[in-house]
């Protein structure tokens, strides 16, 4: 009797422990990829931002079934190199990132030496995003387009292309 007790009471405690775990949550659906400078104005020179600088990126789209409320409210698009990232995110008001057309952004910068500063000079971002009506199990998406007082630095335009593949969690 004590011998059945002992080996069923780990087993009775380890089921109440599983039953009791938090669930899981859902990943951001997401795409990743390569993104590059193809235009760069003067005044991006200013922070050393060159024509053909590339970058690791990832974007994430708002979806608007609350399955993916993981997403978040606002579609976003990060830049990183080795020595620093850029997050760029649609503005509340904005719907999303896509559709060609300049939409009010935000920005978030982490520099090389660990700093993270939020942009301060009013930014938009005239991006088009294909293929259209992007939904959690598109394969493939391009962005291309142009973001306006880049890095929250007044004055510079660049012009982006980036290819990406869905993310596989």
């Amino acid at each position: 009797m004590i011998r059945a007790l002992i080996v069923s009471l780990p087993a009775a405690l380890w089921s109440s422990v599983v039953a009791q775990a938090a669930p899981q949550t859902q990943n951001p659906v997401t795409w990743e990829g390569e993104v590059f400078f193809n235009s760069v104005s003067a005044a991006c020179g200013a922070q050393g931002w060159t024509q053909y600088d590339a970058f690791t990126s990832v974007y994430r789209p708002k979806f608007s079934s609350s399955a993916y409320i993981h997403n978040g409210s606002a579609e976003g698009l990060s830049l990183t190199t080795h020595r620093g990232a850029v997050l760029i995110e649609s503005a509340a008001t904005s719907g999303g990132l896509g559709g060609g057309k300049a939409i009010p952004i935000t920005g978030t910068s982490i520099g090389s030496r660990a700093d993270l500063s939020k942009w301060t000079t009013a930014s938009t971002a005239a991006l088009t995003i294909s293929p259209t009506g992007i939904g959690p199990t598109t394969a493939s998406v391009t962005i291309s387009g142009t973001i306006t007082n880049f890095n929250g630095l007044s004055g510079c335009t660049i012009g982006l292309a980036g290819a990406y593949v869905q993310r596989q969690n």
